[in-house]
């Protein structure tokens, strides 16, 4: 699971054009504190019994949520985020390109993205390079935000601004489709909260059960999971090359 090359840099601009002490301190805010727990419970759902392996965080940021595994390699564009994700976890991080991921086919158990294909060129270029370094057997699974939900309601205006005028939205028939070439794929919503409103901490977990039941399609984030189809033995193949 090694990267092909050692050292890494950047080339080109990272696509997330925000500012970097701003973005990690959103999740220190009220708002992101809150949504952020709501994500990453939902991200170690999908990821599910496979969580205690060797996982991949594409487009790691600032490492907030790469402890999901036994052995996490984290990689980002930004040398920034990964500066700050080197003081939160041990890594190792990497700087690479989420389209030209530097470790060979079938490497990880499971590999992870969370708000990073809505910033990419091409959602399937991603989502290919994702389902390339993991395993036949493995999974992938992919936290995207939705527009379409009470949070993109009431947020609208900010979609206007860096850093979500760079982005490009995705539905969750999209992200089905980019994931079904690969295997079984499944989407559902979290966070119905719309924002960090008084008493959010008593009445926001009321709104994520009435929410999942009454919208299970609105939530402002997509968790996308694909189960990895084996091909050719190629889960056989990588379980005797690890004991090799």
């Amino acid at each position: 699971m090694e990267p092909e090359d050692e050292v890494m840099t950047a080339t080109d601009e990272p696509r997330w054009p925000a500012d970097v002490a701003r973005y990690d301190s959103w999740f220190e805010r009220p708002w992101g504190c809150y949504a952020a727990a709501v994500e990453v419970a939902a991200i170690e759902a999908g990821i599910g019994t496979a969580r205690r392996a060797r996982v991949l965080d594409v487009g790691c940021g600032s490492g907030r949520i790469s402890a999901v595994g036994d052995l996490v390699i984290g990689i980002d564009r930004d040398l920034e985020m990964l500066a700050l994700a080197r003081r939160r976890l041990p890594g190792p991080f990497v700087c690479a390109d989420a389209d030209h991921l530097p470790f060979r086919d079938g490497a990880f158990d499971v590999t992870v993205a969370v708000t990073l294909c809505e910033f990419t060129a091409d959602v399937r270029d991603t989502v290919g390079e994702m389902a390339r370094v993991t395993r036949g057997g493995g999974r992938f699974v992919i936290g995207a935000l939705n527009r379409r939900s009470a949070w993109g309601v009431v947020n609208r205006k900010q979609f206007d601004e860096a850093p979500w005028d760079h982005a490009t939205f995705l539905s969750e028939a999209t992200l089905r489709e980019v994931g079904a070439v690969f295997g079984p794929t499944t989407c559902h919503a979290v966070l119905y909260a719309p924002d960090a409103w008084p008493g959010l901490r008593w009445w926001g977990p009321m709104a994520e059960r009435v929410g999942g039941l009454l919208a299970p399609h609105h939530g402002a984030f997509l968790v996308a999971r694909t189960d990895k189809a084996i091909v050719d033995g190629s889960s056989r193949d990588h379980e005797r090359s690890e004991r090799d």
